[in-house]
Formats: C-alpha cells, structure tokens, sequence
C-alpha cells in the first residue's frame, strides 16, 4: 500500500507539474500541442464559458417578458425555442445574433411609430381647438414661414435691399381720386396752346397758369366734360365768360366762352353741348381755358385725361 501511495503520488505531482508548465506557455504565446493539455481542465473551461452564456441568455428572456411593450411575443418566444435546443454552442450564437437584429427593428419601428403619431395627434389636436382642417392649417403654417421668410430677407443672407418710399404730392392724390369717383372726357377737340403750371408771364399771360389751353376757331362748340350740376355763369376780367360744372368735390371751369347755354342750377350730362369758343377775358386769340378742381384745389388736367 505504501508504495502504491508513493506512485500514485508521484503522478498527480508529475501532472500538476505539466498543467503548470502549459499553462505558462499558454500565457506567454507558446502554442502547445493539443495532445499536451489537460482534457480536464479544457473540458471544465468549455462548461463554465456555456454556465456565462446561458445565464446572460436567461436575462435577456426576463428583460423581454418584464419589458414586452418593447419586444414582441414573436421575438420571445423565439429566444425561448433557443433555449430548449440542445444543440452546439455556434448554432445558438447564429439565432441569437438574429434575434438581436429582429429586436433591433421593432425598437426603431416603436420608436418612429410614436413620433408620428405624437405629431398627427398634435397637428389634429391644433386644427379642431382653431376649427380649421389639418389640409388649411397646413396652408397657414406655408404662409407664415413664408411671411418670416420675407421679413427676414437680407438678415445674414445678404445686404437688404433698401426701398425708397416716394411720398404722392397733394395733387396725384386728388387726381387718383378724381378717376376713380368721375368719368370725365375732353370738351373740345384742338391743339394745345398753353399746359398747366408755372409759364412765362407777360400783361396777358398770368405766371401760374391753373389749367390748359385748348385752341379752338371762334364758335366751336364747348360740351360738358363730366355729369354735374351748373353752380355759376359769370364773367370777370381775367375768365372773361365762363361757366362751372360741379359734381360733389369735383368742379370743371370752362372760360373765355363766347357765349354760354345753360344757366346756374341746370343739371348737365356728359358730352352735353354747354358753350362756344370765345375770346373774352385776358386772351390772345380764340381757345378754351379748361380747368379741373377737387375742393377748390387745382388738379393739372393731363393726369387725369389724354389731350
């Protein structure tokens, strides 16, 4: 027995001695002839490193059924038919990395499918409380980033262009005015003598000339240039013989008539026959002096009509 003991202990000293000096290669990169290592302890490694992965395959399935509003039931119950096959270890490494990549797709469809329908529900929600539809709200916002667009042109896009505002004088207003609430046309056909405005002055010819000169033989007949009433039948120095037509804040003077045919308080029409060419008044021969007023403020007849 005793040498028994003696052989049986020189052995188990002789194999501890080899797995120590395999090992140490192992460690130091030396590659050791399989026939060499310890069946033993490669075969305790082989069962240690399968007890790792289960457990972690184990934690997942538990993750997966504590968390299914994330995972489907498809995916668990394929990682549970894993789990029940007794095959190798690379055939279940295969269907895990498939089931991670299943599990990858349904958390990135269940994420995007909350976006939108977080912003659906936000873009009805906004349309109903307004009372509009989802399609005009829509159109709204278009407007309003278009709007920002606009107001926010040449902020760091480049220079803003600079719009000169030219404010309308008194007249251009009154002769906007006069076109949009009258229908007005020429009284008389002829060549113009004399336009509107600042002229060369003499005994006869006044400086700020306050209508047209429309040239004329003597007699030609004068006719009404708008619809209104006759509001004066005078005759003075400088108008000689003229007339008035007047039509709410609209007044039209005709002067240096010949003679006149209608009498204060008669109503006029347009294209009316109202008076002849003349030569009354301060003058230098026949024609009509033709004037345009809006609450006594003269308006230069050319912006209003063609001559």
């Amino acid at each position: 027995m005793i040498i028994i003991e003696r052989i049986i202990s020189q052995q188990e000293r002789i194999s501890r001695a080899e797995e120590i000096y395999n090992r140490r290669k192992i460690d130091r990169g030396i590659r050791v002839p399989e026939k060499m290592v310890n069946k033993k302890a490669k075969k305790k490694r082989g069962y240690f490193k399968k007890f790792i992965f289960c457990i972690n395959i184990y934690i997942i399935v538990i993750v997966a059924q504590n968390y299914n509003y994330i995972f489907s039931e498809d995916i668990i119950h394929k990682t549970q038919e894993i789990l029940t096959y007794n095959v190798k270890v690379g055939e279940i490494y295969t269907k895990v990395v498939e089931g991670f990549v299943s599990i990858k797709n349904d958390v990135n469809s269940f994420f995007t499918q909350n976006k939108r329908q977080s912003t659906e529900e936000d873009s009805v929600g906004n349309g109903e409380m307004e009372g509009i539809s989802q399609e005009e709200q829509i159109n709204q916002e278009d407007d309003v980033i278009s709007k920002n667009e606009n107001e926010g042109a040449g902020i760091g896009g480049g220079p803003e262009e600079e719009v000169e505002k030219v404010e309308k004088t008194q007249m251009e207003i009154d002769a906007e005015y006069i076109k949009e609430n009258c229908n007005l046309s020429l009284p008389i056909k002829g060549v113009v003598t004399s336009r509107f405005g600042v002229r060369e002055s003499t005994d006869i010819i006044s400086s700020n000339h306050k209508g047209i000169d429309i040239g004329a033989n003597l007699g030609s007949i004068i006719k009404s240039s708008m619809d209104g009433v006759v509001t004066d039948v005078l005759t003075d120095e400088y108008y000689g013989k003229y007339l008035k037509v007047q039509d709410g804040e609209i007044t039209t003077v005709y002067a240096h008539c010949q003679s006149i045919y209608v009498r204060k308080g008669d109503n006029v029409k347009l294209g009316q026959n109202i008076a002849e060419v003349g030569v009354t008044g301060k003058t230098t021969g026949p024609h009509l002096h033709f004037e345009i007023r809006r609450e006594n403020r003269v308006v230069n007849p050319e912006y209003i009509l063609t001559f």
